[in-house]
């Protein structure tokens, strides 16, 4: 099966995937509010009257493989900057287009985000003022004005575009090494059972942060864990760059991964419920081991699955890619501030759900058409400015938002 096409010599499923684990972020920040447990330290705001295990056990489906299959695919365009346009140029490219929008989109949207939860709590009843409390910067004691809040992500893939160039700059001197790295990745790449050979670091990892889930770091400091847990998924991408002549390994055994890996989830789910305080005794390393084990599952059934049904141009798929990076920048404040329009409807969470996501997803698509697409915003994020509408042919893309997420 032909990989690489189109005339600009794409891998279109990697675009497509992109753009799809950053939509799904909408679901995952979505489902948060209607969970039923309880995740009040992670999320700030909850609607009492509309949660369902529904939402647990969707917003744990899509973390289990969403940002592990996102620094992949940033790694593997990363590493194609590096390579193919230079390390001066890389880096230059990723200040743009990473660096810049997590400072101007931290100094905008924090205050948004501050507002938006205010305003769903003054909806539940409690005691605030929402444009007095976003002035002062006060939300929670343990909401300070040092988050990051779902732009985390750009702060830590700014670290590793620099650690990339850092290594690539310096990889050269060192032959030898270059070259043991490069063949016991493709040793290992090349397995029937690749997955569970990268899983023991993400293992290691997850007993490290005590924690039985793949999270992130939404605090501006320094992460070390988190630094590690990530940059191992964008190591792995970068390297499957340099091995593009082994793409179609992915293709191999793809749909048994996915089913393995969604049996280890629901086989976690099934412990959890039955099994109460489990997570609280040695049997804790049982969840360290199938967690570790299911994004890297999902990473190669899912990306194999991405080459097999979307490695083609599609004018729509190339539209929602454009869109998506902003999308994504954009819609915590405004999905929070359309939950709490609802929080006081006795609705199943599933009607909130749609409402919520569709008046989002309207709002910012809408939004990206006539106030981003063809503007100087557009090019901030981008690179470059595009017609509105929908594109008309296999066109360039820009280095950008397929790349920067």
């Amino acid at each position: 099966m032909e990989l690489v096409s189109g005339k600009n010599n794409r891998i279109y499923a990697f675009d497509q995937l992109r753009a799809l684990m950053m939509m799904l972020g909408l679901v995952v920040h979505i489902s948060a509010t209607y969970v039923v447990r309880d995740i009040s330290a992670t999320w700030p705001v909850k609607d009492v009257l509309s949660t369902s295990l529904i939402f647990d056990t969707v917003a744990a489906f899509v973390h289990a493989f969403r940002m592990p299959l996102f620094f992949m695919v940033s790694g593997f365009f990363t590493a194609m900057l590096f390579f193919e346009r230079g390390a001066e140029n890389m880096l230059r490219n990723r200040l743009k287009r990473i660096f810049y929008p997590f400072v101007i989109g931290l100094i905008i949207l924090y205050p948004a985000y501050l507002f938006a939860v205010n305003y769903f709590l003054l909806r539940t009843g409690e005691k605030v003022t929402p444009v007095m409390d976003t002035l002062q910067m006060k939300l929670r004691s343990d909401w300070g004005s040092l988050s990051t809040i779902h732009l985390w992500f750009l702060y830590y893939l700014a670290m590793y575009c620099l650690a990339g160039w850092v290594l690539g700059r310096c990889a050269p001197a060192f032959p030898g090494i270059n070259k043991k790295i490069k063949n016991c990745f493709t040793t290992a790449f090349n397995l029937k059972w690749a997955p569970f050979v990268f899983a023991p670091v993400t293992f290691l990892c997850l007993v490290d942060a005590e924690d039985i889930v793949i999270g992130g770091a939404d605090l501006l400091r320094f992460d070390l864990n988190c630094f590690v847990t990530h940059g191992y998924f964008f190591l792995f991408g970068w390297l499957v760059y340099l091995h593009q002549d082994h793409l179609g390994r992915f293709l191999k055994h793809d749909r048994l991964f996915v089913t393995i890996g969604l049996c280890l989830f629901f086989l976690v789910l099934f412990l959890l419920v039955s099994q109460p305080g489990l997570e609280k005794s040695n049997g804790v390393y049982l969840y360290y081991l199938f967690d570790a084990i299911i994004p890297w599952c999902f990473i190669f059934g899912f990306t194999g699955l991405s080459l097999r049904y979307l490695n083609h141009y599609s004018v729509v798929g190339r539209y929602t890619s454009d869109a998506s990076y902003w999308v994504y920048l954009l819609h915590l404040p405004l999905l929070i501030y359309f939950q709490g329009l609802l929080v006081t409807l006795h609705l199943h969470g599933l009607i909130k759900f749609v409402i919520v996501l569709i008046a989002t997803v309207a709002v910012l698509m809408i939004g990206y058409n006539y106030l981003v697409r063809g503007t100087f915003i557009g090019k901030f994020l981008s690179g470059k400015k595009l017609k509105r509408g929908f594109p008309k042919g296999d066109i360039e893309i820009p280095a950008v938002a397929t790349r920067s997420s």
